[in-house]
């Protein structure tokens, strides 16, 4: 029977083997199952690349436990694929049951269904009671990315920041500077009002989430990344300063957005040109907000041949063609769309004319496959 180390952790694994039984790494090729050898980046009987696929299987996911104020820790960790099955029974159990919980030294893997029922069920099935204080982190879903949070996420700029130092120190990974952090947040968040304020956002990230390591070099303070996790994942909300007098829930809801000035424009089709319902129908954005308004800006701009276009403009193309799910604050995603897509550039305020990215986007990739 043929044997060799494992590729990960150096333990002798067989040829019967699919998985390392001490660190849950995959040992066999998908492909043809041939055994891993240590260092290779594809197979060596069918030369399939497995490396990059190797790496993200290894990849622990995990579930941790806390209760009381004694900060009394459980945790357990698992593979994407070791465990795969019974991930939903799992988190049914910690969430729903409220199952008891075998103690398992921290960092220790589990490496099949038979473990994940052990840690599940340590009194035979028996349920448990958890103090009320208990906090379930459940950390087994995907970090998106940052572009897909900028238009759904609505948080406070100095947690903005946060992020962006989630981000920036690959999810809490490595340490980070001031000026890394700034940098990725301007790019991405700049508008006159954020710039100037940024110097008092910034203290207050500080304070909240970061610890000094050097003078030139920053850190997360214990918990922070998981408490940035949970707000990208839209597990947990940030609690009301302090300083702040609580509202009730009825004064405390997000005051609507003001109501735009509507600016006509000629969407009717001519000689000249098509109306801007048939230009729609071309391009076919579908209920994406951000192709929506890249397509009117090109109507507009391209088409119709203006200068620029504005908010007015785009909130009379959204009421004239009955368009459904309008941005609540359409001057914030365009500026957004501005920040993270590059489509637009600010003229005036709530002014903006079409770049070049804009422009070929709409030529060259609408409609997508998809649409």
């Amino acid at each position: 029977m043929e044997s060799q180390n494992c590729f990960n952790c150096n333990i002798i694994v067989t040829e019967n083997d699919n998985f390392c039984s001490s660190c849950g790494s995959r040992i066999k090729c998908k492909s043809c199952t041939t055994l891993i050898k240590k260092g290779a980046s594809f197979c060596t009987n069918c030369g399939e690349s497995f490396k990059a696929k190797q790496l993200q299987e290894t990849t622990l996911n995990t579930i941790k436990y806390r209760k009381g104020i004694d900060e009394v820790s459980y945790e357990i960790s698992f593979t994407n694929e070791v465990g795969k099955e019974s991930m939903n029974e799992l988190l049914t159990a910690i969430v729903n049951n409220r199952a008891g919980f075998q103690q398992i030294p921290l960092g220790e893997q589990v490496n099949s269904n038979k473990s994940i029922q052990t840690a599940l069920y340590p009194n035979n099935g028996k349920v448990l009671h958890v103090p009320d204080q208990e906090e379930i982190i459940p950390v087994l879903m995907e970090i998106p990315h940052i572009n897909d949070i900028e238009t759904n996420l609505d948080c406070q700029e100095n947690v903005w920041i946060g992020i962006h130092a989630f981000y920036v120190s690959d999810y809490g990974q490595k340490n980070f500077t001031k000026e890394e952090i700034r940098t990725s947040y301007i790019a991405r968040r700049r508008t006159d009002n954020r710039v100037k304020n940024y110097t008092r956002e910034w203290k207050i990230a500080h304070k909240k989430y970061f610890k000094t390591i050097n003078d030139s070099e920053l850190a997360f303070q214990t918990g922070k990344v998981e408490e940035l996790k949970s707000i990208i994942l839209g597990i947990y909300k940030e609690q009301p300063s302090k300083s702040k007098k609580v509202t009730n829930s009825a004064s405390a809801k997000k005051s609507p957005a003001k109501s735009i000035k509507i600016e006509e424009f000629d969407l009717s089709k001519s000689e000249e040109k098509p109306s801007l319902e048939e230009f729609i129908n071309l391009k076919r954005p579908g209920e994406s907000t951000n192709d929506r308004i890249v397509v009117i800006a090109y109507y507009i701009t391209r088409i119709v041949k203006a200068d620029f276009f504005t908010e007015g403009q785009v909130e009379f193309a959204y009421k004239a063609l009955q368009l459904n799910n309008r941005p609540g604050h359409l001057r914030q995603t365009i500026n957004n769309v501005k920040n993270t897509k590059v489509w637009f550039k600010d003229i005036a305020q709530g002014h903006w004319s079409l770049e070049r990215l804009g422009e070929l986007y709409v030529e060259e990739k609408l409609p997508t496959t998809t649409s």
